[in-house]
């Protein structure tokens, strides 16, 4: 019923333009409707824009989801590339009412989902509507090379007059962070061997209302992001950086584990000893020592978080870090 009557008020919204251009007069234009009543101008955030700009880059699509004051979707359009500090109009074409506008940004490359189909969306809310990192397109659910920006925009209760042209600007945020691992203290003497810094995650969710949580039942099955350094000769620090999504706290748990490849063993786990270390708080910790506050997850894209060597090859979280150099700055 819910899908008969949307197209009924569609085909209605569309018969009342065709009828009012009709009856236009080329004399006298002033009671033609526009071809387009409704323009949505999607933007990147002018603040994270500013201080990450690489967040906005390699966008090859966007996505735009209109629903009713009942949450009932309506219509998308997508487009192509994106490119901060130029115009990307998207324009539609609708009936009278409150409206409520999703933007979402690279669905058309191999990383991430919409949770419906165009189909399956006449019969489902805003709340339940969702994307996610497609953590099956990668072999062994292991990702080793850095996935794509994806973003987020939200507009609600827009009010749309039939005859009447607006304008509706959607800031658009990213989901994907930088961590920059370091590890100082490696003695010159060591035989070389790749070192692996992985972060373990389930698929991450964004619903349609902004929302975030870990996807959750079956299809929340854990991934790892992985990189390796490999070590030469007298070299004493370590590094690595990866793209991650969705650092926010509480809701999120990433872990981390660094380690030491062998030639013929299983690997050797050098931080934590045992177990996996709560990525949120390596994060959260380090960027405090750094600046004395605890990071705004939606303000702060990147981070750094430095480790040491002991004297009996540990690794330690180095939160003393900052203070040996004299201008901290992320890699």
């Amino acid at each position: 019923m819910r899908l008969k009557n949307l197209k009924f008020l569609m085909m209605f919204a569309a018969v009342a333009m065709l009828l009012a251009h009709a009856s236009c007069i080329k004399e006298n234009m002033d009671d033609c409707p526009p071809e387009f009543n409704v323009r949505v101008l999607v933007e990147a955030d002018a603040d994270i824009n500013a201080a990450y700009p690489e967040r906005y880059g390699n966008v090859t699509s966007v996505s735009v989801y209109a629903f009713d004051s009942d949450g009932k979707f309506v219509t998308s359009k997508s487009g192509g590339s994106f490119t901060a500090g130029k115009e990307y109009s998207v324009p539609f074409s609708l009936p009278s009412g409150n409206f409520s506008f999703v933007v979402r940004t690279n669905l058309t490359s191999p990383y991430y989902r919409i949770s419906h189909t165009d189909a399956q969306l006449q019969s489902v809310l805003i709340s339940n509507v969702s994307t996610y990192l497609d953590a099956a397109a990668f072999s062994g659910r292991e990702i080793t090379d850095d996935i794509n920006n994806t973003h987020s925009g939200l507009k609600q209760n827009n009010e749309v007059i039939f005859n009447k042209e607006s304008t509706i600007i959607i800031p658009i945020v990213p989901h994907t962070y930088k961590i920059n691992f370091v590890v100082e203290g490696l003695s010159a003497d060591n035989n070389p061997n790749d070192f692996v810094f992985k972060v373990t995650d389930n698929d991450f969710q964004y619903n349609f209302n902004n929302v975030k949580s870990p996807r959750g039942g079956t299809t929340g099955a854990a991934y790892t992001y992985t990189r390796t350094d490999n070590f030469t000769a007298n070299k004493k620090t370590i590094a690595a950086s990866m793209m991650v999504l969705g650092l926010e706290d509480p809701v999120h748990t990433p872990s981390f584990v660094f380690s030491r490849k062998n030639a013929t063993a299983t690997p050797t786990q050098l931080y934590p000893a045992t177990g996996q270390a709560d990525l949120i708080y390596l994060i959260r910790e380090a960027y405090k020592a750094q600046t004395g506050n605890y990071p705004d997850f939606n303000k702060i894209f990147e981070f750094t978080i430095p480790f040491r060597f002991t004297v009996d090859m540990g690794v330690t979280l180095d939160l003393n870090y900052w203070d040996s150099i004299e201008n901290p700055t992320y890699l």
